[in-house]
């Protein structure tokens, strides 16, 4: 003998079809707005050694993005981030203070995205600023270029020390408007 069939409750048979529709809504506007773009052009430059002191805790390093484009392209959108290994290597190698680190990427805002705690060794630590969205860019005689700053701070009122700094830096910047890639589409990076 078969099973007897549910009972059917009208208004949860209207919600599951209003939550299918307004998924399948959410679907075709996101198909629908979503515009092609090019495979990325990433780039990445090894940075000049910084050394920061308790005396000058704050150091920056202004760094270039440039691309050149072969063919009409309406607008160019990227992303970049910077990498950082530090030690932290004290006056006195008996204090054992940890002091804090901070980076970023800037460009006229004072955002602070990686920060770690130094080890009271020397031991290296690492600092990675995250992902951030180059402005969009609209191409004018073929060429957009992008300024930024790397800005990195030591923690205020610590014993004397030194802190030293590798870091690299990263920029992926694609095409938008087509999925191919534009003839003669080249990106630069290099510190200023």
């Amino acid at each position: 003998m078969p099973l007897p069939a549910p009972p059917s409750n009208p208004s949860s048979n209207v919600r599951r079809w209003t939550a299918r529709l307004a998924l399948l809504t959410a679907c075709l506007g996101t198909v629908a707005t979503s515009q092609p773009q090019s495979p990325d052009v990433v780039r990445a430059i090894q940075g000049t050694p910084l050394r920061l002191t308790t005396p000058a805790r704050v150091i920056t390093r202004d760094i270039g993005v440039h691309a050149n484009l072969g063919e009409d392209v309406n607008r160019l959108r990227g992303e970049m981030r910077a990498r950082l290994t530090v030690r932290w290597i004290p006056t006195d190698p008996k204090n054992p203070e940890r002091p804090w680190l901070r980076a970023g990427l800037t460009e006229n805002r004072d955002f602070w995205s990686g920060v770690t705690v130094l080890e009271a060794d020397g031991a290296p630590a690492a600092i990675d600023t995250g992902s951030f969205p180059l402005d969009d860019c609209i191409p004018s005689a073929r060429r957009c270029d992008w300024n930024e700053t790397l800005q990195v701070e030591l923690q205020p009122g610590v014993g004397e020390g030194t802190v030293e700094v590798e870091w690299t830096f990263e920029a992926a910047v694609h095409a938008m408007g087509s999925s191919d890639m534009p003839k003669g589409f080249t990106v630069e990076v290099f510190e200023r």
